[in-house]
């Protein structure tokens, strides 16, 4: 017979996902996955003896969780945004409880609604004051279309843990000077000289378009967006504590796709990142 051990686990929780509700679902309890209400593989067991029945008690049992589908509008094929639909989710999520987002592209951008930031530096998505917190994201790609644009950040949360979770930037750059090797973090010897405000502001809080370059011709926007501001795919600062990225991944931003700490170097504690 097959064996199966516990790394295999995360597998079947992206399966519930799929079985659940092909919309979403969020999990509203004092446990989750890895807790007492789920049978969990902890050894390596025969497929005939423990595992099959577990996973059918499994999907038995998670009928009993379906109280909170995704809000109306969300979409998962990237094709309209989603920023308000997502951050009605999170708003919604009590201390304790696991958010599961199915696979797909979700396509956010900044919200201007988000409250507490003078800088008008909101990202798209904002976990603030959260503890216990689990969000279940196996297949799920948070993308935004903005240069600089940051997507998720973490304020004020403890114990958290994001599984699965891939953002994705804009992806574009500005060009680099051919002679310096400088471009959008430049100085007066070349490309874009914002050394005296890169790495300050964040998510195109700063409208840098009538800064001149070396040559004397505006920045004008790049991807909708302004040269010299930093984005990240996930923040994380202001007080948080025990955060957890597990198997998450972030590309195509500006600055960073992991940032612990306000871009001017206030760093939170007690992070993890474990592949």
């Amino acid at each position: 017979m097959p064996r199966i051990g516990v790394r295999h686990f995360y597998i079947f929780s992206e399966l519930f996902q799929n079985l659940v509700n092909e919309k979403g679902v969020k999990m509203k309890n004092k446990t989750d996955f890895q807790n007492g209400e789920f049978y969990v593989p902890t050894e390596q067991v025969d497929l005939s003896t423990k595992f099959l029945p577990g996973m059918a008690e499994n999907l038995r049992k998670i009928e009993d969780y379906l109280n909170y589908s995704l809000p109306k509008g969300t979409d998962p094929t990237g094709r309209k945004q989603s920023t308000k639909q997502l951050q009605e989710l999170f708003d919604n999520a009590a201390d304790g409880d696991t958010i599961l987002i199915p696979p797909g592209t979700y396509w956010v951008e900044k919200n201007t609604a988000l409250k507490d930031f003078p800088n008008n530096d909101q990202p798209c998505l904002l976990l603030r004051g959260k503890k216990n917190i689990r969000v279940i994201s196996w297949g799920v790609t948070l993308e935004t279309r903005i240069h600089a644009q940051g997507i998720l950040e973490l304020q004020l949360c403890e114990d958290v843990v994001i599984e699965g979770l891939r953002t994705k930037g804009y992806g574009k750059f500005p060009a680099i000077d051919p002679v310096t090797g400088y471009g959008e973090k430049g100085t007066i010897a070349g490309g874009y000289p914002t050394s005296g405000y890169w790495n300050y502001w964040k998510n195109n809080s700063y409208d840098s378009s009538g800064s001149n370059k070396n040559d004397g011709t505006p920045f004008e926007t790049f991807g909708g967006g302004f040269i010299g501001n930093v984005g990240s795919g996930v923040l994380i600062h202001r007080g948080c504590k025990r955060v957890t990225l597990w198997k998450c991944e972030s590309y195509g931003f500006n600055y960073a796709g992991f940032l612990i700490g306000q871009p001017r170097g206030l760093l939170s504690n007690r992070f993890r990142i474990s592949r």
